[in-house]
């Protein structure tokens, strides 16, 4: 159990570390959640010793909420060093983003999947707002009400097709789902009676939104002074450059 908690916990502080400093740091942090992760499915014994699958695992729960706050934060933190003064610069951000992208992808989208299909209302919340911050939120409702009814069918979009490729599929299953997921959520707050207000979808696009702007407004485009262009935070500029 606690080599489980550490294997687990470890990438948070070095995800922090790789944020900071940047460089050959961050490329270390990178082959640690890549390379040295897909190395231990070798080294690691294959008579390993788990636990019953039937078994109640009664710290998961806590550690899943653990990891739906820290995501929040490690957001957070990302988006203000990376996009912004104060962290890394740079090229050598490159690493770190790349990093995160990985914990993002392999960690807290998982972690979200199992939070949304909890039974308590505060999981689920803090699911649908982690897949919010990855500018994912519709999945909260596509995943359940549309995927679950009509996986490895014609009509569920986050069901590949025959020899198609990634791309294709990719773009199909984002913006199918939303799609889709936006259609039987307002079904079904017809059908209940319930105001327009409580539409889930208005919290995935607001929060979306939400977290463009804070990115916006981490990387410093835009300071509001009175007697400056209006318009000069709104023009694109790199994302990476040498400051």
């Amino acid at each position: 159990m606690i080599g489980f908690l550490v294997a687990t916990l470890v990438p948070i502080p070095l995800l922090i570390l790789a944020t900071v400093k940047g460089g050959i740091v961050a490329w270390i942090v990178l082959g640690y959640l890549t390379i040295f992760t897909a190395l231990l499915d070798h080294i690691l014994p294959r008579n390993w010793h788990n636990l019953n699958a039937a078994r109640e695992f009664r710290s998961g729960h806590s550690l899943s909420i653990a990891l739906g706050v820290v995501h929040l934060f490690l957001a957070v933190i990302a988006v203000r060093y990376l996009g912004g003064a104060g962290g890394a610069e740079g090229w050598d951000i490159l690493p770190a983003i790349l990093a995160y992208g990985i914990y993002f992808g392999q960690v807290s989208h998982p972690n979200a999947h199992e939070l949304i299909h909890r039974s308590g209302r505060e999981a689920v919340q803090l699911g649908k707002i982690v897949y919010t911050s990855m500018l994912f939120g519709h999945h909260a409702s596509a995943h359940p009400k549309v995927h679950h009814v009509y996986v490895a069918t014609p009509y569920d979009p986050n069901t590949a097709l025959l020899g198609e490729n990634f791309y294709h599929f990719f773009f199909r299953a984002w913006f199918g789902s939303f799609r889709e997921g936006l259609r039987i959520e307002t079904h079904d707050l017809r059908r209940s009676g319930r105001p327009f207000t409580d539409h889930p979808y208005i919290g995935y696009v607001l929060g979306a939104a939400a977290m463009i702007a804070l990115a916006w407004l981490g990387a410093g485009h835009f300071r509001f002074r009175p007697d400056a262009d209006p318009f000069v935070g709104l023009r694109p500029t790199l994302w990476i450059r040498a400051r």
